[in-house]
């Protein structure tokens, strides 16, 4: 008899996911089957539920699958350790280790160090200068370093403000790494003069693993100006687009 095959599993902080074993029956053709208890005992931050079935019985040369429902209860590798008891093997018993692997929960933040609201000055323009930019981050930052969530943006909601002169590139995104950062820009429409503001709302959790939450939240607050430009330089403006012209007429001619 023998135990191999782990099959190992993936949870955050307070998720269950399923482990498992092989109970294998090592003996010769026309050896008796297997006929062992098999248990799941916690080695390590894991709470482990009952073995499906709790028997094996495989013929000689064949092997069984066994499973239990581990939860981890704190990040790192948790051990759970089945036992193989069959009074009649002659190596009874036997165990076999599977593990489960539980990350902590991910931390989003608008820079690397925990920061839950930025406000940010796309800048001041004169009208019609074109669109600007600015750029920002959203970082996921280790909690437990090595066994961290990934993180995902779930949603952007306008909240209020000038939300069709100022806005983002933002999108929603799956399972960014725990020490990695995803950048973005903000943009200033310039078609119109005034002082400008705008506040959306970012939701955020962890990867889809069994233990993920929610309600992580991030608030970005815009500003921005545009100016009428001033005479002088609207002078300019005008004898720039003069003198394009005039250039063009006499390209025309010379044709």
């Amino acid at each position: 008899m023998s135990v191999t095959n782990p099959v190992n599993g993936l949870a955050i902080v307070g998720g269950t996911a399923t482990v498992g074993v092989t109970v294998n029956n090592t003996a010769g053709a026309g050896a008796a089957n297997v006929n062992a208890v098999v248990t799941a005992d916690p080695i390590g931050a894991v709470a482990v539920g009952p073995v499906a079935g709790g028997l094996a019985k495989p013929a000689p040369g064949a092997g069984e699958a066994q499973t239990a429902d581990a939860t981890g209860l704190a990040p790192g590798e948790q051990v759970v350790r089945f036992t193989a008891t069959d009074a009649t093997a002659s190596n009874n018993p036997q165990t076999g280790d599977a593990v489960l692997t539980v990350l902590d929960h991910a931390n989003a933040s608008f820079g690397a160090t925990d920061q839950n609201s930025l406000d940010l000055d796309v800048g001041t323009f004169v009208m019609f200068s074109g669109p600007h930019s600015a750029a920002f981050s959203i970082h996921n930052l280790f909690t437990t370093a090595g066994f961290t969530a990934g993180l995902d943006l779930d949603s952007i909601v306008p909240v209020s403000g000038d939300l069709g002169v100022l806005g983002t590139n933002l999108a929603p995104f799956d399972n960014l790494s725990p020490g990695d950062h995803m950048d973005f820009l903000a943009s200033i429409d310039t078609s119109a003069e005034g002082i400008f503001q705008a506040v959306y709302e970012l939701n955020l959790s962890d990867q889809d693993l069994p233990g993920a939450v929610g309600g992580q939240t991030l608030m970005l607050t815009l500003t921005g100006q545009v100016l009428v430009p001033e005479p002088a330089t609207t002078a300019l403006l005008a004898i720039g687009g003069l003198v394009l012209v005039t250039a063009r007429i006499r390209r025309r001619r010379a044709l």
